[in-house]
């Protein structure tokens, strides 16, 4: 039974004429806690059942519907990792690529990327479309600054580096300041002061200031004088993707949206408040998923591959790109052929 339900029904047995002061409000409260949530609570499993069961039919229509195109993608993203994996393997054996700040922010960008690919399968699955558009947002992120830092080079690494740690202290002295009033414990004061001064060192070295670190993309004012993600988009020449991240920024922000403009709602015969998962626009997030997770990984695969003095096999690099490339084509057929009711296998 439906916990709003009963609360009802029992405010109007316990007071037909409803609550008539702030007093008798908190009074019921007390009581209902006392006397009515726990026999809810004990019947609470088979409320929880029959919200599994519902949740679970929304994901059998959608495997139903789109699993061509959802394997596609997951298919992707194991060979996206297994790729980077089996090229993080390889540099770290090479001791002057152990510490190639470029290498290693790529590295750890790319893992950040397989992760975020891997939550947008789950929302996928779970029938929450917008949402995965809204993951979808931060790989987007992460390629124009894994694309970014490949054509300026380990410069752009290195503030992106030391962005990170900027950043990190400002979270840290923002914490300080209201951790008190948050009822949270103090930060260990040693460890603040080490990262302060790690900062502090890492300014001096490169002639920095913690300002020029300000802004969505900080780290790359010193190279393309802007911090603003739309110019990180034009002097990467992927202005055109502009349209959809501000599409996918909508359920990010607080502004008003119409429901009928959520991809979840795409079908919908009518308006209506949605607060569950649905089967439809699955396509969109699924799609831009794979190719931004297939710019990122090409981006870390084929790092310093024109160097006279690279050491790795430069065809096994292009191997994996290439699969990565036809598996990105993949992906679009599985979706062109769910959308005709067909099948690419």
């Amino acid at each position: 039974m439906k916990i709003g339900i009963v609360l009802n029904d029992w405010l109007q047995a316990k007071s037909p004429e409803g609550i008539r002061s702030e007093s008798e409000a908190l009074e019921f409260v007390d009581e209902f806690l006392v006397l009515v949530l726990p026999e809810l609570l004990k019947d609470g499993h088979s409320h929880i059942q029959e919200i599994d069961k519902q949740k679970e039919e929304t994901k059998r229509k959608i495997r139903l519907r789109w699993q061509q195109g959802i394997d596609a993608l997951e298919m992707l993203i194991a060979v996206c990792l297994e790729g980077g994996q089996a090229f993080r393997e390889e540099f770290l054996t090479v001791e002057k690529y152990k510490t190639d700040v470029l290498l290693g922010m790529l590295m750890r960008i790319h893992a950040r990327a397989c992760r975020v690919s891997n939550e947008i399968i789950v929302l996928l699955e779970n029938g929450y479309a917008d949402g995965a558009l809204c993951r979808w947002r931060t790989l987007h992120e992460l390629a124009l600054a894994a694309l970014a830092m490949v054509k300026i080079g380990p410069p752009a690494a290195i503030d992106y580096f030391i962005s990170g740690k900027v950043k990190a202290l400002e979270g840290i002295e923002t914490y300080s300041t209201h951790a008190g009033t948050m009822g949270y414990e103090p930060f260990p004061e040693n460890e603040t002061n080490s990262l302060r001064a790690e900062v502090e060192a890492l300014l001096l070295q490169y002639n920095r200031t913690r300002g020029i670190y300000s802004g969505e993309y900080g780290w790359l004012r010193p190279h393309i004088g802007s911090a603003k993600r739309e110019k990180v988009e034009e002097y990467l020449e992927l202005d055109h993707w502009q349209l959809d991240y501000k599409w996918a920024s909508q359920d990010v922000h607080s502004g008003f949206r119409e429901m009928r403009a959520l991809l979840a709602m795409a079908e919908a015969n009518k308006d209506f408040l949605l607060v569950g998962p649905s089967d439809a626009g699955i396509a969109d997030p699924c799609h831009r998923t794979a190719i931004s997770l297939t710019w990122i990984t090409h981006a870390f695969l084929t790092v310093h591959i024109q160097n006279e003095d690279y050491p790795f096999d430069a065809y096994e690099r292009l191997f994996w790109v290439e699969l990565i490339r036809k598996l990105l084509d993949s992906v679009r057929a599985a979706f062109r052929a769910e959308e005709a009711g067909t099948s690419v296998y």
